[in-house]
């Protein structure tokens, strides 16, 4: 016979694979990525406990997708900053022209934004000369985007477009603002 403890450890282990099954119906394109894992844990915690426990709120991935649209309607604008290397320029000749980084690049300046190019390169008047041969928008190269009333040696920026430094989950937070902006 099963003590009351195994027996309520078997309760809790059906109700998991009960409710993992149920996130997997309603996100099937949602298994498999460790940012989808995360995402799926928080799902069914939050379904198992009633309630969320994240006190990192910008690991949450929506939060800081949110926190870019709250701002750009305050502001009527964002300072975004981008690498050069790796991120719109081919530095290791992989043959990678990073056209859809380029053409976001593009859209967040047709909605007023500020674009501050970052990089550790040398020669800076090359790639002025190269943003500007490949119609990549800026506003400045390795400088702030807005003026701080305080000094500060950190560069100001609301997002950072940097193939070192989660490249995907900003493009996409700055492909959703561009998108909401454009329907709104």
């Amino acid at each position: 016979m099963k003590s009351e403890k195994d027996l309520k450890k078997m309760e809790n282990n059906k109700k998991f694979e009960d409710l993992w099954e149920d996130f997997r119906i309603e996100n099937p394109n949602s298994v498999g990525c460790f940012r989808d894992q995360y995402v799926s844990f928080k799902w069914l915690y939050e379904k198992l406990v009633g309630e969320s426990h994240n006190t990192d709120e910008y690991l949450i991935p929506e939060k800081s997708r949110d926190r870019l649209v709250s701002e750009y309607e305050k502001y009527g604008s964002l300072t975004i900053g981008f690498d050069f290397d790796g991120t719109v320029h081919d530095y290791h000749k992989t043959g990678a022209t990073y056209e859809q980084v380029r053409q976001l690049l593009r859209e967040l300046k047709d909605i007023g934004c500020t674009l501050i190019c970052w990089t550790a390169y040398q020669d800076l008047s090359f790639v002025a000369k190269f943003l500007e041969e490949n119609n990549i928008p800026f506003d400045g190269i390795n400088t702030n985007g807005i003026k701080l009333p305080w000094e500060s040696k950190k560069p100001f920026f609301s997002a950072l477009l940097d193939d070192r430094a989660g490249l995907i989950q900003v493009y996409n937070d700055l492909r959703y603002l561009v998108d909401y902006i454009k329907n709104k």
